[in-house]
């Protein structure tokens, strides 16, 4: 689909972007699952109520991660005028006895930026760190990187991890497979049955 964008076909990134009509049972789960996600987030934790707040906090992420800033601040913005309860977050810290926690993360992720998992880590005495630098992935363990696979592999079949934090290469990134197609080997394709 970003390939033949690429090439001037926009048809497929509009299809993909727009909602499936004929899955009614996908679209129900997929808002059930929105609903589920609000509540979670906006109970979580105290947002802010001003709409000045939110406008000066979503342009400076916007200024260092500007892929998900502005379309994740959309999908939280329910939590402006949430009238449930609103807790203030866990205070996450480490419990002697338990074995340690595997932390992976990515230093470009537009969703959950890597500070926030530094600070976990912190919090979380003896826990494992492995960074996958330059990478921009949110999903970082669903991508082919055996620096990390194998890692994760290891603490989830074993519970093993690495003496140290470990820092990865960023995984491969895909490459356009038809971005090289002209406007009108992309027209031909359209009408080839």
């Amino acid at each position: 689909m970003w390939s033949a964008y690429l090439a001037g076909d926009t048809k497929p990134l509009i299809e993909a972007a727009g909602p499936d009509l004929s899955d009614v049972k996908g679209n129900i789960s997929a808002e059930n699952g929105n609903a589920v996600y609000t509540a979670v987030e906006c109970a979580d934790a105290k947002w802010p109520t001003n709409r000045r707040t939110w406008d000066r906090d979503n342009t400076r992420l916007h200024r260092h991660h500007p892929f998900l800033t502005l379309s994740n601040a959309w999908m939280n913005l329910p939590c402006a005028t949430w009238e449930g309860p609103q807790y203030q977050p866990v205070n996450v810290k480490s419990h002697r006895g338990l074995p340690p926690v595997l932390i992976v993360q990515s230093t470009r992720d537009a969703a959950t930026p890597y500070e926030g998992a530094v600070e976990l880590h912190k919090r979380l005495k003896g826990s494992r760190l492995i960074t996958e630098q330059g990478a921009g992935s949110h999903g970082v363990t669903t991508e082919l990187n055996l620096c990390i696979n194998q890692r994760v592999d290891a603490y989830l079949l074993r519970g093993t991890v690495d003496a140290k934090d470990v820092v990865c290469g960023p995984h491969a990134t895909p490459k356009p497979a038809q971005a090289s197609k002209t406007k009108a080997t992309l027209a031909a394709d359209r009408l080839t049955p």
